[in-house]
């Protein structure tokens, strides 16, 4: 069980390869913003989507992610932590292979499949994580379900 507490850390090259990843999908997000459209629109799609990528990731952590240095501004569960990386990381590969370029969205796709193989001790920590910190406090509150649902004040 002692093991459980530093599976979200990731090595110094994991580290640094999560980086560049993040730096590489957010630019991806960016250019394919760019390419989708044209004149205003092209531009504020190519800030809005890293921006609105890099606020999600940003946001939304499993509590004690040591990955993230354990902060989490908006607790969620680990599985849906997993889900929101995959969906910015593998969503930005499968745009840039759709609008751009087919070999740098495949590229990044693979990268992002060996960084998470290679991280599997992190996948398995973080689909073990529950609700935020608030939520594990009340663990028998469903004991009284029956008045809290028929009752209202």
């Amino acid at each position: 069980m002692t093991e459980n507490h530093h599976d979200s850390a990731l090595s110094p090259f994991q580290a640094a390869l999560r980086f560049a990843i993040e730096l590489t999908a957010l630019v991806c997000w960016a250019i394919s913003g760019w390419r989708v459209a044209e004149g205003a629109l092209a531009w504020i799609l190519a800030i809005a989507l890293p921006l609105v990528a890099a606020t999600l990731w940003g946001t939304f952590r499993a509590p004690d992610d040591h990955s993230a240095n354990g902060q989490a501004p908006i607790a969620v569960p680990g599985a849906v932590r997993l889900c929101l990386e995959l969906d910015v990381l593998l969503g930005a590969a499968l745009v840039t292979a759709l609008v751009w370029s087919v070999p740098v969205g495949v590229a990044l796709a693979i990268v992002v499949v060996f960084h998470y193989a290679a991280t599997i001790g992190r996948i398995r920590w973080l689909l073990t994580q529950r609700a935020g910190r608030a939520n594990a406090m009340h663990p028998g509150s469903g004991t009284a379900s029956g008045t809290a649902s028929g009752a209202s004040s």
